[in-house]
């Protein structure tokens, strides 16, 4: 029976690294849960989480480019 890709640790880690990195002031567990989408973490698959971070990337980008191209109020 095989087991879990082993080289899914580091890809993983590198994606949530860039991910908590948009948003220094969370704690670990927040920007986990948060990418978690709900879900229970303890039982969330590797494959989902990474799904998950991955979508916080992209929603985290799309928000910088809109406020990039907002106009100041003043």
């Amino acid at each position: 029976m095989p087991g879990r890709d082993p080289d899914r640790m580091a890809i993983i880690l590198d994606v949530l690294a860039e991910a908590w990195a948009t948003e220094p002031d969370m704690r670990l567990g927040q920007i986990i849960f948060v990418c978690a989408g709900g879900e229970d973490v303890f039982n969330i698959e590797d494959d989902r989480l990474l799904s998950g971070l991955r979508r916080y990337l992209d929603e985290s980008a799309e928000t910088d480019q809109k406020a990039k191209g907002a106009k100041p109020t003043w």
